[in-house]
């Protein structure tokens, strides 16, 4: 069932500052109070470096079980499976204290833990899908200039599947997952409005500037049958496409009159 497996935490401080920068002072702070050599599994080194979290312990390109975004004022930090082990961790690194939100938008001074299945609030039917931040979905090594719902459906399936295997509780088939896949085909787009939006930051790992462009906007979808509404209402803590960890591709269904 989608939403099993997974453990979801989320910290919200009264920071309004870009994910990246609020990213890199994290990482900074993490790797000075517990890194004592590159790649020695500390908070810092399990968060951004996801071979460090893996479950067989293999070196490969995959998912980042963190995501850092911007909520009006504040900062939103979601921790996913494992890493939200590091919870307290992370509240301690910030220079600005914090509190943690639960899955009914109820406040906590503690972490708190809850399947991702407790932040789903399903919809079926006519729903409206709003991009809150830039949607970056890749084909063929480009940034996708068009909307595509099947692309949306296949990138949230694929993040949903790594964070379960990598950092949840090692299962990568979810038969829920594949049939939202296939209910995605009788969906009928009936209005959009969306449009591209440009942000870029400087890597400083990298040196250089790093684009982060991507659409915005809403669109209102027709005949969602409710394993692709579960999947999709996942998106609002799951995030989708490239540049998750900066809080790209956050999108919130809801459902609407026919």
């Amino acid at each position: 069932m989608i939403g099993q497996g997974l453990q979801v935490s989320l910290l919200r401080v009264p920071l309004n500052a870009s994910p990246w920068t609020l990213r890199g002072h994290l990482y900074t702070a993490l790797a000075r109070r517990f890194c004592r050599s590159p790649g020695d599994a500390c908070p810092a080194c399990k968060l951004f470096n996801p071979t460090y979290l893996r479950r067989d312990g293999k070196a490969r390109d995959e998912v980042r079980p963190v995501v850092i975004r911007q909520a009006g004022e504040h900062s939103e930090i979601l921790l996913f499976g494992r890493a939200t082990e590091y919870g307290a961790d992370i509240q301690r690194a910030l220079p600005a204290s914090g509190f943690w939100v639960g899955p009914d938008g109820q406040q906590h001074p503690a972490p708190v833990v809850s399947p991702l299945s407790d932040w789903i609030q399903p919809v079926q039917g006519a729903v409206l899908l709003r991009f809150l931040s830039p949607l970056r979905l890749e084909k063929a090594g480009s940034i996708q200039a068009d909307f595509s719902l099947d692309a949306l459906v296949r990138s949230l399936s694929l993040r949903l599947h790594r964070l379960r295997a990598s950092v949840g509780d090692g299962v990568w088939d979810d038969p829920e997952v594949d049939q939202a896949t296939r209910d995605a085909q009788t969906v009928t787009v009936s209005a959009f409005c969306l449009w591209r939006e440009v942000a870029r930051r400087y890597s400083s790992r990298q040196h250089r500037t790093v684009w982060l462009d991507g659409l915005v906007g809403w669109a209102r979808l027709e005949n969602v049958r409710p394993s692709l509404g579960r999947l999709l209402a996942a998106g609002r803590v799951l995030h989708a496409g490239k540049g998750a960890v900066f809080g790209c591709g956050w999108l919130e269904a809801t459902q609407v009159s026919p």
